[in-house]
């Protein structure tokens, strides 16, 4: 009851404050119904108000359930972990205060009212450590201030002004984020699980790290950003752009990545798991070891991509512009390669085993050291097509073209079928006999 009769008063406070303007100035708290004009005569502390100086609310001393409001406390020291829940600090100045692991809000004990931080000015204080929970936090001031490892849990930052803050670490989930300015915050390693970020400038923001579950980013501009080791599973992502971002051991399991344009983007290592990508531009991405085994990838595009590593077993591609893709070392075991132009792309290596490349055009492929037994190569391009090393036992050449630049130096051609049909000997190697 307590804290909804605190709530109910700061709105009452709000209204009344509406036709006024803080002000800041020479590290005092002003308050001024027009607006701030430069003052050219030198700046003067001015003293601190009568709130200030009433018995609890002093840069000496600050007690629990003290009403605080407008006072100025800049550059106050608090023992770590001093308890303010129910403390009022609505438009107060405390820039450069150092409050480390300072008790505002507990989830757990409604036994005192959380803190007021409401238009409150802690720019660059440091409250790392320090527990938030459920603080009614309109529009307060924390631009640069430190906040790693803080305990933001359901509280109120709408409007606030976090430009700069390091957010490192910390908790965030369940907080109202509306209105909040997060430019150029860090938000590396921070707890953001269902945070509603969408439409938010997050020019020079650090999200490395972060955990983004169920977040909803939707129009979201996060291109080039590292989004390195980001938990990003089941966010809204509708809008979001991502090209050229850096998601390197990403969490992206059950997000809708269809459609969306992941040029030059980074997943290598990314959990893809029940990720839709049908139809997602991919042109160039680096896709390093990632599983796509099942997926359905109608209309993606893959030109360029490098899915070293990856895991492509089964996979229907049938038909696909390859074009230069990197595909060393990849998982083409029984894949679906009709028709697909892979002209020029890199397939050394192993599990190629029962690959369909019928009608493929592989010309200037390399196919190294590969393990191709049983693989079908009918009508393929493979001029200037490298085979190196590789172990065709059991392959079909049936009708391929190729020309003086294909080469089988040291491939194992055994029970091959020839170009012209006729079966190679068991002991082929390098050429057909």
């Amino acid at each position: 009851m307590k804290q909804q009769r605190m709530r109910g008063a700061s709105v009452r406070r709000t209204a009344r404050l509406a036709a006024g303007v803080l002000v800041v100035a020479a590290g005092a708290l002003v308050l001024d119904g027009g607006p701030a004009l430069a003052d050219p005569a030198p700046p003067v502390a001015q003293a601190p108000t009568a709130a200030a100086q009433r018995d609890g609310c002093t840069v000496d001393q600050l007690r629990p359930d003290a009403n605080c409001q407008r006072s100025w406390l800049p550059s106050i020291h608090l023992r770590y972990g001093t308890d303010l829940r129910g403390i009022d600090l609505e438009l107060s100045q405390l820039d450069h205060a150092h409050l480390p692991g300072v008790q505002f809000g507990d989830v757990e004990d409604w036994t005192s009212a959380n803190a007021r931080l409401d238009f409150a000015y802690l720019s660059e204080a440091d409250l790392s450590d320090a527990k938030l929970v459920g603080v009614a936090a309109w529009s307060v001031n924390l631009h640069e201030a430190n906040l790693t490892k803080a305990d933001l849990t359901k509280a109120d930052l709408s409007d606030a002004d976090l430009t700069g803050a390091d957010l490192s670490d910390a908790t965030l989930t369940g907080a109202n984020l509306t209105g909040t300015n997060l430019k150029g915050t860090n938000l590396t390693g921070a707890q953001l699980v269902g945070a509603d970020l969408s439409g938010k400038d997050l020019t020079g923001t650090t999200l490395t790290g972060a955990n983004l579950t169920g977040a909803n980013l939707s129009g979201v501009d996060l291109s080039g950003r590292d989004l390195t080791g980001t938990t990003l599973s089941g966010a809204n992502l509708s809008g979001t752009i991502l090209s050229g971002a850096n998601l390197t051991g990403a969490n992206l399991s059950g997000v809708d990545l269809s459609g969306k344009d992941l040029t030059g983007t980074t997943l290598s290592g990314a959990n893809l798991t029940d990720a839709t990508l049908k139809g997602t531009n991919l042109t160039g991405a680096q896709l390093v070891g990632v599983d796509l085994s099942g997926k359905d990838l109608t209309g993606t595009i893959l030109a360029g991509a490098n899915l070293t590593g990856a895991n492509l077993s089964g996979m229907d591609l049938s038909g696909r512009d390859l074009t230069g893709t990197t595909l060393s070392g990849a998982n083409l075991a029984r894949a679906q390669l009709v028709g697909a132009d892979l002209s020029r792309a890199d397939l050394t290596g192993k599990d190629r085993i029962g690959a369909d490349l019928t009608d493929a055009n592989l010309t200037g492929a390399r196919i190294e050291n590969a393990d191709a037994r049983a693989a079908n190569f009918t009508r393929a391009t493979l001029e200037g097509t490298n085979f190196h090393r590789t172990n065709l036992v059991l392959a079909t050449l049936t009708g391929a073209r190729l020309d003086t630049l294909t080469n089988f130096d040291g491939a194992d051609l055994g029970w091959t079928i020839w170009i012209d049909g006729h079966h190679c000997t068991a002991t082929s190697k390098g050429r057909c006999s």
